[in-house]
């Protein structure tokens, strides 16, 4: 591997040296250091260049690393296209690749919804996507909520890697862009509701808002064809009313027709705790 190395640190000096951060040609350098040094924009173009030099598990380590550390795969300048990113993970051992979120990968639905939280403007075409709606929304969030959430379906056949445990917690799924389908833009209003609801269970938000998180709540669950019961209106308010105040006259209606009042609520939980 020392070899190898010293193959890549002259290739790189030689031929991209334009495209380092820092010289890389210093004791003690491996794979991980050398991909650190070079540009963020740059990282993913310079692997595919020296990927030739590498063992199968060192090319998996490689590019787990350069695209987890490569920042705008999407922009005009980029040094390498996402149908190239894409055959470079068509290329890997990808068991070896996704390590310990193969498995989570195996078990994934056959039809997967997918999101991605993105700048105004910024094109669907893109192949970084996740699972994970609350991660797309804090991307969105990222851009002082001047950015979007789009949500789109793919085949997981068309999902060519599964990075979670090695991409920060981010639940990200490499996919094919020309194969998704049924994309479409997150409303500004649902969005937001998402992460007052979030905030709400972080103790974040200003507490006069705890009832209408409640409603929030039980009306997107009312959505999923489960009827909301006292039962559940009970425990979601337990959930919340440790914030502080609230209305009590404030009725919540149910899409069934049923309204319950926040005072019968708090009857029920007070009955319940004594």
């Amino acid at each position: 591997m020392e070899n190898r190395l010293q193959k890549i640190i002259d290739l790189i000096d030689t031929k991209y040296s334009e495209h380092l951060d820092r010289p890389i040609n210093f004791p003690n350098a491996d794979l991980y250091l050398i991909i650190q040094n070079i540009n963020p924009k740059s990282r993913l173009y310079i692997f595919k260049e020296i990927s030739s030099l590498l063992t199968d598990e060192d090319y998996c380590f490689g590019l787990r690393t350069a695209y987890t550390k490569t920042s705008g795969l999407n922009n005009e300048d980029a040094k390498i296209t996402l149908d190239e990113i894409l055959d470079l993970f068509k290329n890997a051992n990808l068991k070896v690749l996704m390590d310990l979120d193969y498995e989570v990968f195996n078990n994934l639905p056959e039809i997967v919804t997918i999101y991605r939280g993105t700048s105004q403007g910024n094109s669907k075409k893109a192949i970084s996507w996740t699972i994970d709606k609350d991660r797309a929304i804090w991307f969105y969030k990222k851009y002082d909520s001047k950015g979007t959430v789009l949500e789109a379906k793919v085949n997981k056949k068309d999902i060519i890697c599964y990075l979670d445990q090695n991409a920060c917690g981010e639940k990200e799924a490499v996919v094919d862009f020309k194969k998704i389908y049924d994309v479409k833009e997150i409303s500004k209003e649902e969005m937001d509701k998402e992460l007052d609801f979030k905030q709400f269970q972080n103790g974040n938000v200003n507490t006069d808002y705890v009832v209408e998180a409640t409603q929030w709540f039980l009306q997107t669950l009312a959505k999923t064809g489960f009827i909301p019961t006292m039962e559940l209106a009970t425990e979601v308010f337990k959930v919340y009313q440790s914030a502080g105040k609230y209305k009590s006259n404030y009725v919540i209606h149910f899409p069934s027709g049923e309204k319950i009042k926040l005072y019968d609520i708090l009857e029920q939980v007070g009955s319940k705790s004594n």
